[in-house]
């Protein structure tokens, strides 16, 4: 809108010098003024458009302003679809200091890279953080996985329990009595089923 604004009063400039009619005096001034507001608002507008050029640049530009737990997960998680795994490993912990949502990305992050012990230490703290948050039944899903690896059968088994009693929590009583005690009979109920 102020582009146009510009081109039209440019052009009324130019017909007006070229009818050799005067400007007054005081018209000038005023399209001098929206002229240099037009030329400072397209800059902005294109400074912004280069932030906006990708989900990283956006997600950068986010944590450069406005600094946050959820500012840095954003910019880790987009590293992170980008390949660039040790550059969110860094923000995933910068944003785990605020932002305990974080902790369970920071958690799987270092289960991958087989830093075991502060992958544990990130999911319990995630849990502890956030115990009632759905994710917790992978994280305890994970954290019996790396018990079970390292030979800590007795924690690998707490874990299982625990997550047990999730699924109950999660699922219902009922069902998952079907599909844990009496799985045959769920089986011939979903038989005829595509």
């Amino acid at each position: 809108a102020l582009m146009v604004l510009l081109v039209a009063s440019g052009y009324r400039v130019l017909t007006r010098r070229r009818d050799s009619t005067p400007a007054p005096r005081g018209a000038v001034v005023p399209v001098a003024i929206v002229t240099v507001l037009a030329v400072l608002l397209s800059g902005g507008v294109l400074l912004r458009n280069r932030e906006y050029a990708s989900r990283l640049t956006m997600a950068q530009s986010i944590v450069d302003r406005w600094p946050s737990g959820r500012g840095h997960f954003l910019l880790a998680s987009e590293l992170f679809d980008q390949g660039r795994q040790d550059e969110a490993l860094k923000q995933f912990e910068e944003s785990a200091k605020t932002y305990p949502g974080a902790l369970f990305a920071l958690g799987t992050e270092y289960v991958a890279k087989g830093d075991y012990q502060n992958g544990v230490d990130a999911l319990l703290g995630f849990i502890q953080a956030q115990p009632e948050h759905p994710v917790v039944i992978p994280a305890r899903e994970m954290l019996a996985s790396v018990y079970l690896t390292g030979g800590r059968l007795d924690l690998a088994e707490a874990q299982l329990r625990l997550l047990l009693a999730c699924l109950v929590l999660a699922v219902g009583a009922g069902l998952l009595y079907q599909l844990v005690v009496r799985p045959a009979d769920v089986y011939s109920l979903s038989e005829g089923v595509p």
